[in-house]
């Protein structure tokens, strides 16, 4: 059993010294997950704008923890959606190690970073970064490629090991080259860089305390090339014999991230999975199809902030299969404020399993 408890949270409160915490927020546009390793040290990935705040800094002032108990930030790519306040998290935890993909340690980037002006999404993700990269002191920066081991240390939850389990080094080489094309031609004017996709830096982290493991997909995605992508991960040394409990769904559990070996070897049966939203313009995930197809694998699947298709007031406040179907049927989309899942395990319980909190409009699928 992956999951024993389904609670509504009123309000939060800090995990115990000997618990794990996962906790994922995704206001329907970014994505920060703040982990709890033990011992009162936490792992930032990511980050976003909550309600005005910057996320991961408002989650730990809600249980009263300071930023100091910060051990390590790691930001999985440059998407804007994925960055924003990361300075800000790095300005505050100040003894944090920063961790980036291995490519974004290159004179491509930088130049990149310093030719745009900022106002496109991925060019204000790119300055974001640029900003954690240059004002970090350099004794604090780590970059990091498939198979590498970020952290080692041990908590009162057990011994702790954080992996990167991509970039590979042809996702290297390809965002080199990605980053290359976006440079603008010498004497051309200066405009937007273009569009954000493929992402081939997306960085997904491999993370065990105790005898439990959990996997973090970022926005890696799956696209037939046995060098690249999740057909990638599954070759990694880091990743064999593991079994993990949890899953955050990569790229808000788009088809372009779903791979199903990765559910039948590395993942357990029937994990805990976790997803944010994705709202943009016409982009809109997960759709109901991507639900269903990641229902398939577990019952055990919550989004932070659905969109809650309904003929106010009389369905139910939670998205399923059968309100999604209906959508074509008069259905609009209602707005629910966004919500936060927690996720809390003692490592060594014998039963396995997850206790999963909800806090405003997150469900469980």
């Amino acid at each position: 059993m992956s999951c024993s408890s389904v609670s509504r949270l009123p309000r939060f409160d800090a995990p115990l010294a000997s618990q794990l915490e996962v906790v994922l927020i995704g206001p329907r546009y970014g994505e920060a997950i703040c982990v709890h390793l033990g011992s009162n040290r936490w792992l930032m990935v990511d980050s976003c704008l909550y309600e005005g705040s910057v996320a991961p800094l408002h989650y730990l002032n809600q249980i009263g923890v300071d930023a100091s108990a910060i051990e390590m930030i790691v930001a999985t790519h440059w998407h804007d959606d994925h960055v924003r306040g990361l300075s800000e998290v790095a300005d505050a935890a100040s003894d944090a190690v920063c961790v980036v993909p291995l490519a974004l340690n290159s004179k491509e980037f930088i130049t990149l970073a310093s030719a745009y002006s900022g106002r496109d999404a991925l060019a204000k993700g790119v300055s974001e970064l640029y900003r954690v990269l240059y004002q970090t002191d350099v004794a604090r920066l780590r970059f990091a490629a498939a198979s590498q081991l970020l952290l080692s240390t041990t908590t009162e939850a057990g011994p702790v090991n954080v992996w990167a389990l991509s970039p590979s080094s042809e996702e290297c080489r390809r965002a080199l080259v990605a980053v290359g094309s976006m440079l603008p031609r010498e004497g051309a004017p200066i405009g937007h860089p273009p569009a954000r996709r493929p992402n081939h830096l997306a960085m997904a982290l491999l993370i065990t305390v105790g005898d439990t493991a959990l996997i973090l997909g970022a926005d890696l995605e799956e696209v037939g090339d046995p060098l690249v992508g999740w057909r990638k991960v599954l070759t990694e040394p880091v990743a064999q014999n593991i079994a993990a409990t949890l899953f955050k769904v990569p790229h808000h559990g788009s088809d372009t991230a779903y791979y199903a070996p990765v559910w039948q070897s590395i993942l357990t049966a029937n994990p805990v999975a976790i997803v944010t939203p994705f709202e943009r313009g016409k982009s809109k995930l997960p759709t109901a199809d991507g639900i269903a197809q990641l229902k398939g694998h577990t019952p055990h699947l919550f989004v932070t902030s659905p969109r809650v298709l309904t003929r106010p007031p009389r369905l139910s406040s939670i998205v399923s299969d059968d309100v999604a179907a209906r959508t074509k049927d008069g259905l609009r989309t209602v707005a629910r404020r966004p919500g936060i899942v927690r996720c809390r395990r003692h490592p060594g319980d014998r039963s396995g399993a997850w206790e999963v909190g909800l806090y405003d409009g997150a469900a469980q699928l």
